[in-house]
C-alpha cells in the first residue's frame, strides 16, 4: 500500500552471539545450488542422467534428459543479477500461518 511508505519503520534486533548458528541455518537455503555434481550420474554427449527424490518418497530415482532440456531446466534456477533466492524463510516459509493474500 502506498500509505505504508510514509510510515517510519522500527526494526527490533537482538544479539544472537557470534552469528555462526544463524549462518549455518540460512546457508543451506541462500547458497544452495540447483543440482550438485554428486547427483549427476552420467553424460554421453547427448543426454544427462541425474538422481533425484520424488516429493514424499525416500527412494532414489533417475531421470535422463536431452542436454538442451537439462540446460533449460537448470537455467530456470538461475536468478537475474542482484536477486537472491530464499524460499523457506519468513512469510515464504511453509510454516507461516499468514497467507500471501493477507500480506499483499
Amino acid at each position: 500500500m502506498p500509505s505504508m511508505w510514509q510510515k517510519d519503520w522500527v526494526v527490533h534486533c537482538k544479539s544472537v552471539g557470534n552469528g555462526r548458528r544463524v549462518l549455518t541455518y540460512l546457508g543451506a537455503y541462500v547458497f544452495r545450488v540447483a543440482i550438485s555434481n554428486a547427483r549427476i550420474v552420467g553424460y554421453d554427449g547427448n543426454h544427462v542422467t541425474f538422481k533425484y527424490y520424488k516429493v514424499g518418497s525416500r527412494r532414489v530415482r533417475t531421470c535422463r534428459l536431452a542436454v538442451l532440456d537439462f540446460i533449460r531446466r537448470y537455467m530456470q534456477h538461475v536468478l537475474p543479477k542482484g536477486f537472491m533466492k530464499i524460499r523457506h524463510y519468513g512469510f515464504f516459509s511453509g510454516k507461516c500461518s499468514i497467507s500471501i493474500a493477507q500480506i499483499a
